[in-house]
């Protein structure tokens, strides 16, 4: 939005909202205003009411998308065979998937960048291709390689998954700590996106899946001793409440603060009540502290 003050051009840019759409109350005239390419105009009542039903469409198709993903990963239809069948599942969502016309990816740039759009417990991907969706990123450097720790999917529209099958230990049937790995996973995703022009707002989600009958550490790095251990978990599947980011977080600090929600919320499937990476006064305990 460019404002003329005092001969110079001041620019101001307006993050899109989750919550479209909004008023302009000035001076006792309260009005609804969108834009197109022939700049700002006032929308008709069929149109205001698109834009009111849109936000809640919105919501709904990022959960349904999450499901629908989730049980192709469940059901083996992952893009590349996964190693083990207990899963961390991550999707970054901007709410730019979802237009009419999405802005295009530098896919060959992307592809060529082992840096960026990494899977999971990874520093750099090993393998890189494009595919049907978008970018597929993997843990293995062999494209015909039958099993896979980990990949990233990235999706020419901007959406990001990115899977993790080596949460359960399979000798001892624990979960290794992941609360770190949503984290991680959700600040490179954001970053990288921002780095292609795919800015925020953002819905993060993360499930795992193939976890009946293990037992989730709330100790990171090693298992720790069995009274670190919950219960035996009593579903296969679990599905964390989105987290919606309207800016791109400073730091891991910021970042988990940010989906503390989430993260409490995977706590509470193994029993506890807060995740164990924020102390008594909710502060963020950075990993080795």
């Amino acid at each position: 939005m460019p404002i003329q003050a005092g001969g110079a051009v001041l620019v101001i840019r307006i993050p899109r909202s989750f919550q479209a759409p909004h008023r302009v109350t000035r001076q006792g005239s309260n009005r609804f205003w969108a834009r197109s390419a022939a700049g700002k105009y006032e929308p008709d009542v069929t149109e205001l009411r698109a834009l009111f039903n849109a936000a809640p469409q919105l919501a709904q198709r990022v959960r349904d998308f999450r499901i629908d993903r989730v049980a192709k990963v469940a059901a083996g239809a992952a893009p590349v065979p996964l190693m083990y069948a207990g899963a961390l599942i991550v999707h970054v969502v901007p709410f730019s998937a979802f237009d009419v016309s999405p802005g295009g990816l530098p896919l060959a740039e992307i592809q060529r960048d082992f840096r960026a759009f990494v899977p999971i417990g990874s520093s750099t991907a090993q393998g890189s291709r494009i595919n049907f969706e978008g970018i597929l990123k993997t843990s293995n450097a062999d494209p015909q390689a039958t099993q896979h720790r980990a990949y990233l999917q990235l999706y020419r529209n901007g959406i990001v998954e990115t899977v993790d099958s080596s949460l359960v230990n399979t000798s001892t049937q624990i979960i290794t700590f992941f609360d770190d790995k949503i984290i991680g996973a959700t600040m490179r995703s954001l970053r990288d996106l921002a780095a292609v022009g795919v800015g925020p707002p953002y819905a993060v989600l993360a499930s795992v899946i193939g976890v009946a009958g293990a037992r989730l550490t709330f100790v990171r790095g090693a298992p720790g001793w069995s009274d670190d251990w919950s219960a035996p978990l009593d579903r296969d599947q679990y599905h964390f409440d989105e987290v919606i980011l309207e800016t791109i977080p400073a730091d891991l600090a910021e970042c988990a603060g940010l989906l503390r929600l989430m993260l409490d919320q995977a706590a509470n499937t193994g029993g506890r009540a807060t995740s164990p990476i924020f102390d008594a006064q909710g502060r963020y305990i950075p990993p080795g502290s």
